[in-house]
């Protein structure tokens, strides 16, 4: 049995959150999720492997300043989206690791295509 690859979705709306999970689970990845800052510091140590992170730049507990440095301490290793509504917020110059999608009525196509493109998918039955 091949080892799903998991994606985890950190984002303050949690209408964003079962979208962007429903449309990732389709998709054969594991999915989980947290609402706010302390949730994705939670998993930082811990046994729960993840392969690929989008995260909200506006988090309601943590400044992007502050999680921007949480990413490049602790998810160097794996591709992270900033799923945004503000784009100014970001630094122009990012490491290779990170992209930014802009919160829009194609976003979740644009997500997709980051993912896909940077997580292996899991084998499906079609």
């Amino acid at each position: 049995m091949n080892k799903q690859s998991c994606i985890l979705i950190v984002d303050r709306n949690p209408h964003v959150r079962s979208l962007v999970k429903r449309e990732m689970a389709k998709r054969g990845y594991r999915v989980q999720q947290d609402k706010d800052g302390r949730g994705l510091l939670s998993r930082i140590g811990s046994e729960d492997e993840i392969d690929f992170l989008i995260i909200d730049a506006d988090l309601p507990d943590m400044t992007f300043d502050r999680l921007y440095a949480v990413i490049l301490r602790n998810f160097a290793d794996i591709p992270v989206v900033i799923h945004t509504d503000e784009l100014q917020t970001v630094p122009s110059s990012l490491p290779g690791n990170i992209a930014v999608v802009r919160k829009c009525e194609n976003s979740i196509e644009q997500l997709e295509k980051v993912v896909i493109g940077a997580v292996p998918m899991c084998d499906q039955q079609t």
